[in-house]
C-alpha cells in the first residue's frame, strides 16, 4: 500500500462540517464543486453522487484533482458515478470494470 501524502493540506474546517448524506461529523467531508454541500467521499460514492478525478503532469509531477458534484448536481446517469480524466483519454467507472 502506497503511504498517504498531502493530509497536513486537508483544510481543517472540512473535519467539521456535517455530511449530508450520513448526517454525522467525523473524518474530512468535500464540497459539490457547484454550491456549498458538503458530504464524506465514501458516502457519496454510496449515494451516487459523481465524481471526477483529473490526472494531469505539471512541472514533470503528476498532478490529481478530484471535483465531485451532489445529488442535485450530478449527472442522472448512474453508470458516471466516477469519472476519471488523463491525457490519454476519459474513463468511467463502468468502462474500467
Amino acid at each position: 500500500m502506497e503511504p498517504a501524502v498531502g493530509i497536513l493540506r486537508i483544510p481543517s474546517n472540512s473535519f467539521v462540517k456535517i455530511c449530508v448524506v450520513c448526517k454525522q461529523i467525523h473524518c474530512s467531508c468535500t464540497q459539490c464543486c457547484k454550491c456549498s454541500t458538503y458530504y464524506h467521499a465514501i458516502c457519496a460514492s454510496r449515494a451516487g453522487y459523481r465524481m471526477e478525478l483529473h490526472c494531469m503532469e505539471k512541472n514533470g509531477k503528476q498532478v490529481t484533482k478530484m471535483v465531485s458534484y451532489c445529488a442535485y448536481h450530478r449527472a442522472p446517469n448512474l453508470d458516471t458515478v466516477l469519472i476519471i480524466h488523463t491525457p490519454k483519454g476519459v474513463f468511467s467507472a463502468r468502462s474500467l470494470a
